[in-house]
């Protein structure tokens, strides 16, 4: 059974195998198309399931300089509870000007964590930035392997 022209459906006969890394939680995942839906599998990888990322934080200016810092304690021991760790030092870059106003306020302070973690174990840790009152502004990033490599937070490929 084929699917009406010019609807850009797939014919039902066939199915959609897709493989993609979700944008969320970084896991892989496979889309199956079973009937009308698509059913999302997810796929368990293999070997190492650290993978490095880079946290930039902005805190409140408003803070102390002392409080702000101790915001680097909490981060990394959030990152310790779900089971990754950090590579090298955390970086304080400390009063900082914005490039335009964020809530009215013209600086932040900044600092930025390289750490090496398991693929969706710094959900939490972003769910608890997300609603702080003393983050104004917070990025995850996951680096690609050759920039990790780089940096030296992972080995060399075969």
């Amino acid at each position: 059974m084929r699917a009406p022209a010019g609807t850009g459906c797939l014919p039902s006969d066939r199915p959609l195998h897709f493989a993609a890394t979700s944008v969320v939680s970084h896991r892989p995942f496979t889309l199956l198309r079973k009937g009308p839906l698509a059913t999302t599998r997810v796929v368990p990888s293999e070997g190492n399931d650290m993978r490095p990322y880079e946290l930039m934080v902005i805190i409140d200016i408003d803070l102390d300089d002392s409080k702000a810092q101790g915001w680097i304690k909490t981060v990394t021991e959030a990152i310790g509870a779900a089971g990754g760790s950090i590579h090298g030092r955390p970086h304080w870059w400390g009063r900082t000007q914005f490039a335009y106003p964020i809530d009215h306020k013209t600086a932040g302070y900044y600092f930025v964590i390289e750490c090496l973690a398991p693929a969706g174990s710094l959900d939490e840790l972003e769910r608890s930035l997300r609603i702080a009152d003393d983050v104004v502004r917070h990025k995850l990033l996951r680096l690609p392997d050759s920039e990790a490599e780089r940096r030296g937070m992972i080995g060399q490929s075969a």
